[in-house]
């Protein structure tokens, strides 16, 4: 292996781990063929690359042969059979290598790019079948990657030989070598989607490194059948011919448009588009062609209406899936969490100790729920603090688990809603002290549907699954109603907390730390927590802690109408005790006077219509309008009492009246109407 004429060989690869489940996603690169072994020591890898997730249907290319040998063969006998053909290699023993039984992977490189699954399995097939019989047949697959190898390993290579041809039984006529994902470069330097191009468009062959445009897509006359041929491989590749009701799998009739239904990014997307790109997409050409297309998509795939979207969470799977009831109009979006990376679930019990205190336990709560339910009612964390105090750390925490559905979010109200698809919203230094605010959180805590508007898109409905966090730097983060104060763990909707200064140094990599260890979290320690949880009772699924700063919150948001309510209802419990005192026959029997009110406005700027007001958010006042009451020969105009301040004049409650209240009369109306 003196004279390396390959200089670099591409592969994917991942930090190395013996974890199954932390093996879903690499980094696909170009290593120089002298640095092979020790990238082998120091990943998992692959020969194969793949979009988004590691998975057969997310194969993109292969560059080499990813071998595997479990005893059957020697390495001296495969590193025979290789030079006997000349052909470059790296091969590298396995952590189970001993030297009774050989264990060992070879890498092969291709003499041109594979760019189908199909196409794929073909050639590692043809590879078996004429070098190496022995090889494990369970590590052919378009998803196979290895562990990395232990330091020490024997390792041999040669890279003066010859690449290994995957067409040499096939001449110059190769079927199913890509399919409808390919993105090519034309001559222009323009990308776009090979199937797609419609007539013979000149483009930079995808099968080998191009210098120049040497390749051209075209259709073949008669059938529109795709294919690219290159004049430097002297090859014509065909597209891979797919089934029709595979073709559409992600097409829809939705009303009268064409929709395109889809995961990219871990995020699902409805976009209209129209009758000439569904053609393309699912490459019917000439009207027959597109006749069948069309009338398959109208008789099987047709969704009259879109009635709800429903984006849930399920920790099972490996990468994020939908499926439509076309019965229902729904569509339920199925999103799988972050995944596994490291094991080390004491550092996050840690991190919890240490940033909550004595509310560890709840925090654990609320993040079980939230990774194993969908549509229940939880809490708004609100937490507060200085700037570089770690609330924005554990924030990011929780973001990381389902990034797909969680959201940036300004809390105002808006033309477009994107934000009611999500699951977390994340209100950064965002939420003013409005009474305007309050209510928006409120609104969207509480209701049960959601309406999404989106550019260009029809709008539907979701299922609210919508979650809050605020995140503060100011003493007062947000305003509240303080009427609305809660007086129990199982009605409070609020859990308000202080971020204490960091003492000591700042661990700049905490945030990466927590987003590594989560994954494996919320699989096992969350899982365990959230099948102990009994939510009965709770009013927003689990008890929440009512801390001194929520406390100190309520008390402090305080509005004029509100403290006058106040000092109304502290005057007529002093007046209810005076003797002789003009309105107390009413007042015992549990009825307001509108009089006293007015004679009272001494004590506030505010009318009477605003009083009342809050003398009813407050729950001293019942929602029925004034009416006339006779007491002791005198009939005044009142407001019924609620039980809340019959109690505090020391008034047994009753369910009605001790009269029936007479009609409204239109005096009363005219006067005190509110």
């Amino acid at each position: 292996m003196s004279n390396n004429t390959r200089k670099q060989i591409v592969l994917s690869v991942k930090d190395k781990n013996l974890v199954a489940a932390q093996n879903t996603r690499f980094s696909t690169a170009s290593f120089d063929v002298t640095s092979l072994q020790s990238v082998l020591t120091s990943n998992n890898y692959s020969s194969i690359a793949w979009r988004d997730r590691r998975r057969v249907e997310n194969f993109s290319f292969a560059t080499a042969a990813p071998l595997d040998f479990d005893a059957g063969l020697t390495i001296q006998n495969a590193e025979a059979t290789l030079g006997k053909h000349n052909l470059n290699y790296a091969l590298i023993t396995s952590k189970s290598h001993t030297p009774a039984a050989h264990r060992f992977r070879v890498i092969i490189p291709f003499q041109r790019k594979i760019l189908s699954a199909k196409d794929y399995k073909r050639v590692i097939r043809e590879l078996r079948d004429s070098l190496f019989p022995s090889m494990d047949p369970n590590a052919m697959d378009a998803a196979r990657f290895f562990y990395y190898s232990p330091a020490g390993s024997h390792y041999s290579s040669r890279w003066n030989g010859v690449d290994y041809d995957p067409d040499v039984n096939l001449g110059s006529q190769i079927k199913d070598a890509w399919d409808d994902s390919l993105l090519v470069t034309t001559g222009h330097d323009e990308e776009t989607s090979a199937v797609l191009l419609q007539q013979k468009t000149p483009i930079y062959c995808p099968f080998h490194d191009d210098a120049s445009p040497s390749a051209f897509v075209d259709r073949k006359k008669g059938t529109g059948e795709p294919f690219i041929h290159c004049s430097a491989c002297g090859k014509t590749y065909w597209m891979l011919e797919r089934p029709l009701v595979e073709r559409c799998k992600n097409y829809w009739s939705y009303q009268s448009e064409v929709y395109e239904f889809g995961i990219k990014g871990g995020r699902f997307f409805m976009s209209k588009i129209g009758l000439k790109k569904f053609f393309g997409f699912v490459n019917a050409v000439g009207s027959k062609q597109e006749k069948e297309a069309f009338r398959y998509l109208l008789s099987s795939k047709h969704i009259s209406t879109v009635n709800l979207v429903k984006h849930v969470v399920d920790p099972s799977p490996e990468a994020t899936t939908y499926s439509v009831d076309n019965d229902a109009g729904d569509v339920i979006v199925n999103y799988a969490p972050i995944p596994e990376r490291t094991q080390d679930n004491q550092f996050i019990e840690d991190y919890l100790t240490n940033t909550f205190g004595q509310y560890k336990q709840f925090i654990k709560e609320y993040l079980a729920t939230y990774c194993y339910s969908d549509f229940r009612d939880l809490p708004t964390l609100v937490l507060k603090g200085a700037r570089c105090s770690g609330k924005n750390t554990f924030a990011e925490m929780v973001y990381s688990i389902f990034p797909a559905i969680s959201q940036m979010w300004e809390a105002k109200r808006s033309a477009f809603t994107q934000e009611a698809e999500k699951k977390l919203l994340v209100a950064d230094e965002t939420v003013s002290e409005s009474e305007e605010v309050y209510r928006l959180i409120k609104q969207y805590s509480g209701s049960k549907h959601a309406t999404v508007n989106k550019k260009y898109v029809i709008p539907y409905e979701v299922e609210n699954n919508m979650n809050i966090i605020i995140l503060s730097n100011s003493a007062m983060p947000i305003y509240v109603a303080s009427y609305e104060a809660p007086t129990s763990p199982e009605t409070n909707q609020f859990f308000v907390y202080d971020f204490k200064p960091i003492a000591g140094p700042i661990d700049a990599r905490l945030g990466e730390k927590l987003e590594e260890r989560i994954g494996h979290y919320v699989r096992t320690t969350l899982k365990d927590v959230f099948d102990k949880l009994d939510f009965s009772g709770n009013r927003y699924s689990i008890k929440v802690p009512i801390t001194p700063e929520e406390a100190g919150l309520f008390d402090s948001n305080v509005t004029e109408e509100e403290m006058a309510a106040e000092k109304m209802i502290d005057r007529v419990l002093e007046k209810s005790q005076e003797s002789g005192f003009e309105y107390a026959d009413h007042l015992k029997d549990g009825f307001l006077p509108t009089a006293m009110l007015e004679d009272s406005l001494m004590i506030t700027k505010l009318g009477v219509h605003k009083v009342v007001k809050a003398l009813r958010e407050r729950g001293y006042l019942e929602q029925n309008k004034a009416a006339k009451v006779e007491r002791n020969n005198k009939r005044r105009g009142c407001y019924t009492m609620t039980d809340k301040l019959k109690k505090l004049l020391g008034i047994i409650p009753v369910t009605a009246p001790s009269e029936p209240m007479p009609p409204v009369t239109q005096e009363a109306q005219e006067r005190i109407e509110i």
